[in-house]
């Protein structure tokens, strides 16, 4: 089998998160570039459109859908975008993530910091693949990708929330 063949996503639908700048920026490029279709979540909606019309010049579909991953309804307002504008979702791309910046002392963080990380690193993940895996599973078809850290290996106390 050909690599173009191996990597074509033609008909296939991806959101991603974060995808207005850096890796899901890059990953949304490279998915367009396969065939797929892209719905980008960012809380930065302008620069993600712009992303959207860079992608819409591959000449495949992308739209850009405001998204506060912290947000519970804007989680559901991407997914719905995503199936009522690109026809379903076949590719999930959690790239939303961060910390507390190295201010993480696990004697000093407070138990709202450490919460609030886990929110947007944990809870917003495991949301978002609780309302795609549905789609995924009509469609027969369903890829996960979770960004990650190299803090889940490397030691630094003042990311003990990032890292865990």
């Amino acid at each position: 089998m050909s690599i173009a063949k191996l990597f074509d996503l033609t008909g296939k639908a991806a959101i991603i998160t974060g995808g207005a700048n850096g890796i899901g920026k890059a990953t949304a490029l490279l998915l367009a570039k396969a065939g797929a279709n892209i719905a980008i979540g960012d809380f930065k909606p302008e620069e993600a459109e712009k992303v959207a019309r860079e992608i819409q010049n591959l000449g495949v579909k992308a739209i850009a859908v405001a998204c506060n991953v912290l947000k519970d309804e804007d989680l559901v307002n991407l997914v719905n975008a995503a199936v009522e504008e690109l026809g379903g979702v076949h590719i999930l791309i959690n790239n939303v993530g961060g910390g507390g910046g190295g201010r993480e002392n696990p004697f000093k963080i407070t138990t709202d910091e450490f919460k609030r990380i886990f929110e947007l690193n944990v809870f917003s993940t495991w949301r978002l693949c609780q309302l795609c895996v549905p789609h995924m599973k009509r469609a027969g078809y369903g890829s996960i990708v979770i960004t990650t850290s190299m803090l889940g290996i490397n030691k630094s106390p003042n990311m003990s929330a990032y890292a865990s």
